[in-house]
């Protein structure tokens, strides 16, 4: 039978434990407080992003970038990597779709004006790039076949690709094809040849690779 004494010391003991559940419960929100991240989605769906566009799939990947930031026409990226990479894979699916992706009232591309001005961001958005990342192939073929749709830039762009294909360090087959059409507008009928081969060489979809071998015709 207990006693009085011992009924007194469970009732304590009871009550002890009764305190203790709150203090622990408060630590466990405050270690997850510190130890949980919160988890940025832009950084999965950028890669996606990206994975849509080597895919060919241009449109889809646009507009996933500009779904994803907003406000990236008049971001200045610096050195912010995933920026970049946004920047980048937007002014790539520009270039590829001649500037007429239309998207919302920011990124219009209906008129002959409003692509132009398209294509106009996507290389000064490549150009930037190449500042912060000086001497990368692979910017520079995207800068080269950005550079081949703007009228007055033809020359730099042909001889920044052509440096990169005498390397051997073309980075797409879009930027042999840019190549191939430059060299086919220049006259050099061999140094366009030359760049057709390797891009059929390079390309999953020879319909990339599709260069005019003479005025009005395609090879």
């Amino acid at each position: 039978m207990l006693t009085i004494k011992g009924l007194a010391v469970r009732f304590a003991l009871g009550l002890a434990a009764l305190a203790a559940i709150p203090a622990v419960s408060n630590d466990a929100a405050a270690c997850g407080d510190v130890f949980i991240p919160e988890i940025d989605h832009r950084i999965q769906g950028l890669a996606s992003a990206e994975k849509t566009m080597r895919d060919g799939k241009i449109v889809a990947s646009a507009q996933s970038i500009v779904r994803m930031f907003p406000e990236i026409r008049s971001i200045n990226p610096g050195k912010d990597g995933m920026l970049q990479r946004a920047q980048r894979t937007l002014a790539v699916a520009l270039v590829r779709a001649d500037g007429g992706i239309d998207l919302d009232p920011t990124w219009r591309g209906k008129t002959p004006e409003q692509r132009a001005k398209n294509v106009a961001w996507a290389v000064a958005a490549l150009e930037r790039l190449r500042e912060q990342r000086k001497n990368d192939p692979s910017v520079d073929t995207d800068l080269g076949e950005a550079l081949a749709k703007v009228d007055g830039r033809k020359d730099e762009a042909r001889s920044l690709l052509q440096g990169l294909a005498d390397r051997d360090l073309m980075a797409t087959p879009q930027g042999y094809a840019a190549l191939g059409r430059l060299q086919h507008e220049a006259g050099n009928q061999t140094a366009r040849d030359a760049a057709v081969q390797r891009c059929n060489t390079m390309a999953k979809d020879s319909a990339i690779c599709q260069v005019p071998t003479s005025q009005g015709g395609q090879s």
